[in-house]
């Protein structure tokens, strides 16, 4: 696989998929701007597949060292559209002081305390599917499975600020990191388990 330049990186970037395969905990504090993100130490075998098609152009955000175990895990999974990756990473596009973004990963106890204080420009989306849904529900939750999401975005109003929760903080941060990347500006991942979001709820209602 070819090792791009930025310049190089930035053409094929243009009709291409951006994904940045880092840990979701370094990818939160700074990402190339309509990146997405699906750590490859995380489950992306089940998540990619949701968020993408196996024939989609991709270049890919990853370390130096890691470069050649990504590429054959991923095309092991079929994605064998594969650019290239960015030469020297992430930490290359920062130094060359490109355009960066950056997402919010908060806990459930910190969700827990923002939910009663949502007002009518904020949100939140539950990414689990429908099977998954009957375990309980936010209430005024938004419910757009990870399989969904790509083909609902054009209802989703940008303009608001959305909190993604999910089964897992894995997922999450792929949908908010999607969600991001189509637009919306102010995006919020749950880093925790829909189980962990109940506690930290009970534990608010009895407080």
């Amino acid at each position: 696989m070819n090792a791009l330049t930025i310049t190089e990186f930035e053409k094929e970037a243009q009709n291409a998929l951006i994904l940045d395969l880092r840990n979701k905990y370094v990818f939160e504090i700074g990402f190339i701007p309509h990146s997405i993100n699906i750590g490859i130490d995380g489950d992306y075998k089940t998540y990619l597949s949701k968020i993408t098609e196996k024939d989609r152009k991709m270049v890919l955000v990853c370390s130096d060292k890691l470069e050649k175990e990504s590429t054959k895990l991923l095309i092991k999974q079929g994605y064998t559209n594969i650019a290239g990756w960015l030469n020297g990473g992430f930490e290359n596009w920062k130094q060359s002081h490109k355009p960066i973004d950056m997402l919010i990963n908060i806990p459930a106890d910190e969700f827990a305390t923002d939910l009663y204080f949502l007002n009518e420009h904020e949100a939140v989306i539950d990414i689990r599917e429908f099977e998954a849904r009957k375990e309980g529900e936010v209430e005024n939750s938004l419910n757009i499975s990870l399989n969904e999401l790509t083909e609902r975005i054009e209802d989703i109003d940008k303009s608001k600020s959305y909190y993604v929760i999910g089964s897992d903080g894995f997922g999450t941060m792929l949908a908010a990191s999607y969600l991001k990347s189509q637009g919306c500006t102010s995006v919020k991942s749950i880093d925790a388990s829909f189980s962990e979001i109940q506690e930290a709820l009970m534990y608010h209602k009895r407080v």
